[in-house]
Formats: structure tokens, sequence, C-alpha cells
């Protein structure tokens, strides 16, 4: 039996950024959410998505990582670790998911015969 092909190592960064941030349907639908509806809560997110708190909690830490989700923290707070306070906006970054797609889009389409 093949071995599972879990990630593009001969890819560019932005094309492993990319696959990566989508491979999860949670990352995915996060971000389809702050894409359309624009910045949210953490909590707003799960409730419209119906997803657990502690899962939207790992996809925004690990979109935040790659630099597709950015955050503002609340008034009069400072973030003490990789888990941000309640009351954090959260907001994606069409910009650097744009350019993502456009490098994915990009290398997919390269002839490599």
């Amino acid at each position: 039996m093949p071995a599972r092909l879990t990630s593009l190592p001969d890819a560019p960064e932005p094309v492993r950024r990319f696959q990566s941030a989508y491979a999860a349907v949670s990352r995915a639908a996060i971000l389809h959410e702050l894409l359309t509806a624009g910045p949210a809560l953490r909590t707003d997110l799960a409730q419209r998505l119906d997803i657990t708190g502690p899962s939207v909690r790992k996809a925004l830490n690990e979109l935040s990582s790659v630099g597709y989700v950015s955050y503002r923290l609340p008034a009069h707070t400072r973030a003490t670790s990789q888990d941000q306070p309640q009351g954090t906006t959260y907001t994606a970054s069409r910009e650097r998911i744009m350019s993502d797609l456009a490098a994915t889009m990009a290398w997919l389409s390269e002839d490599r015969h």
C-alpha cells in the first residue's frame, strides 16, 4: 500500500501554507466566515458555524500562525500566551490568502514533465 500523502514537500511555501489552511474543514469554514461576514469573536464563530470552542480556538491559532488571521485584543488587555483572551476580535487577511491562492493556482498549472 502506498504511503499516505499529507503535505506537498516540493511545493513553494505559499502553496504549502494554502494547502495546510484548507486541509481542515473547520479552518476553511472559519476563513469563509471571516472573509464574508467580517471580523468576529471566537464565541461568535463557534456559534455561527456550530463548531466547538476548542476546535475554533485551535483553528484560529493555526490560521494566525500562517498569517491568514490576525486579532485585536480587547481594550486594556494584553496577550500572555498563544491563547487570546475572551473578547478578542479575529480578522482574515484577504491579501495574504489571495496571494497564496494565486501562487497555488500557478503551481498547479505548471508543466513539471
